[in-house]
C-alpha cells in the first residue's frame, strides 16, 4: 500500500515541480521518500527545486546525501579527494553551454592544484584554451595522468557555491585580439546596430526553440538593424529562404564554436534562446537577451530578469508554457527602446 501511495505522491511532486510550485514540490518529495520511494529520485527533485529557488547550499546537502548512498552516476566522478597539490583532470561530458558556464571555476581549481588538465569534445578544444587557469586542453579519448578527476558540472558543488560566493566576474573568456572572422559585422557597417540571433537548440529539448516565423516581424520592423544568424548551417534553412541570395552575408554561425564566439564578440546585442550562444555572450560579457520557456532550466532560477551567473544578460520568460508569441511581442517592445538608446550613444548623446 505504501508503494502505491508513494508513487501517487511522487507523481504529484514532479507535477508541482514542473509547475514551479517549488515549496509544495519539496514537501511532496519529502512525503514520497518517507513512504519508501527511491531516495535518490526524491533528492534529485528537491535539488532542482532548491536550485530554482537560488538556495544552493540546500541543494548541495541533497548532493551530499546522494553521494553517501553511493548509487552509480556517470555524471558524478569526483570521489571527494581534495584538490590541493594534486594533478586535476576536469572532464566535460555535458553540453557545450555547460562547459562554458562552469569553466569560470578553472582559476579557482588551479589555485589549489599542482596541474590542471581539461578534457573536452574535439569541437570545444580551441575555445577551451581561451579560459584562464588551464595548463592543457585535450580532446575526448586522449588521456593524461591525474590524481583527481571530476566532471565540469560538479565544480559549483565542490566549491559549495552560493549566490553570494558565485564567481560572477565577467568576462572570463578572452579571445585572441587578432581573431579574424570570415564575415566581420564591424567591417561591414559600424553605424548600424549589429544584433545576433539564435532561435533553435538541440533536438533533445525542442520546446526551448522559437519558430523562425515568429522572428520575421522583428526582422521586418527593424530595417535599420543588421541582424545576423548565429545558427549552425544545418539550422539556417528558413533564414536563407527569408533573405534569399544575400543570406551568406548575414550568417555568423559555424561548425566552429571558436568562430561562433568570435562572431558573438562583435555583436552589439545577442538575442538567443537557452543555448550555447547565451553562455558565450555571458562569458564574453556581451549584452544578451535570453528567451526562456516557462519551465526553464535550474540555472536561470525563477521570476528573475537578471542572471547572477551572467551580469550582462537579461532574461525574457514565457508567462504561459509554449507561448512564444507574447514573449516575442515583449522582445520587440524592448528592442525599440534599445535601438533608440544605441542610436543616442552612437551620436554621442
Amino acid at each position: 500500500m505504501n508503494a502505491i501511495a508513494g508513487a501517487t505522491v511522487v507523481a504529484a511532486a514532479e507535477a508541482a515541480l514542473a509547475g514551479w510550485r517549488l515549496l509544495e514540490a519539496i514537501a511532496l518529495f519529502d512525503q514520497a521518500e518517507s513512504l519508501g520511494l527511491d531516495a535518490d529520485r526524491c533528492a534529485a527533485g528537491r535539488w532542482t527545486a532548491w536550485m530554482l529557488e537560488g538556495q544552493y547550499e540546500r541543494a548541495w546537502r541533497e548532493s551530499d546525501a546522494i553521494r553517501r548512498r553511493g548509487a552509480a552516476d556517470p555524471h558524478r566522478v569526483w570521489d571527494g579527494t581534495p584538490l590541493a597539490g594534486r594533478r586535476v583532470l576536469i572532464r566535460s561530458v555535458h553540453g557545450y553551454g555547460d562547459a562554458v558556464q562552469m569553466l569560470r571555476y578553472a582559476p579557482l581549481v588551479r589555485e589549489q592544484a599542482a596541474r590542471l588538465t581539461l578534457q573536452v569534445s574535439p569541437r570545444l578544444v580551441e575555445l577551451a584554451r581561451c579560459f584562464a587557469g588551464i595548463d592543457e586542453v585535450v580532446p575526448w579519448g586522449e588521456e593524461r595522468a591525474f590524481d583527481v578527476q571530476l566532471e565540469v558540472t560538479e565544480l559549483p558543488y565542490i566549491f559549495r557555491t552560493t549566490l553570494e560566493s558565485l564567481p560572477a566576474a565577467c568576462p572570463y573568456l578572452a579571445l585572441p585580439r587578432d581573431l579574424a572572422l570570415p564575415r566581420d559585422p564591424l567591417r561591414r557597417s559600424r553605424h548600424r546596430p549589429q544584433v545576433g540571433l539564435a532561435w533553435t537548440g538541440g533536438s533533445w529539448n525542442r520546446p526551448r526553440s522559437v519558430p523562425f516565423e515568429l522572428l520575421v516581424p522583428l526582422l521586418e520592423a527593424f530595417g535599420e538593424v543588421d541582424f545576423w544568424s548565429l545558427q549552425a548551417a544545418d539550422d539556417s534553412a528558413a533564414w536563407r529562404e527569408y533573405w534569399g541570395r544575400g543570406c551568406g552575408e548575414r550568417e555568423l554561425g559555424s561548425d566552429s564554436i571558436f568562430a561562433l564566439a568570435g562572431g558573438i564578440d562583435t555583436m552589439d546585442l545577442v538575442i538567443t534562446i537557452d543555448t550555447l550562444a547565451a553562455h558565450l555572450a555571458g562569458a564574453l560579457g556581451r549584452p544578451g537577451w535570453v528567451l526562456l520557456r516557462r519551465e526553464a532550466d535550474w540555472r536561470w532560477m525563477v521570476d528573475r530578469e537578471d542572471s547572477p551567473w551572467y551580469p550582462s544578460l537579461r532574461l525574457f520568460r514565457q508567462q504561459v508554457e509554449g507561448d512564444w508569441t507574447s514573449l516575442m511581442a515583449e522582445v520587440a517592445r524592448a528592442l525599440t527602446g534599445w535601438r533608440e538608446r544605441w542610436t543616442e550613444e552612437e551620436r554621442g548623446g
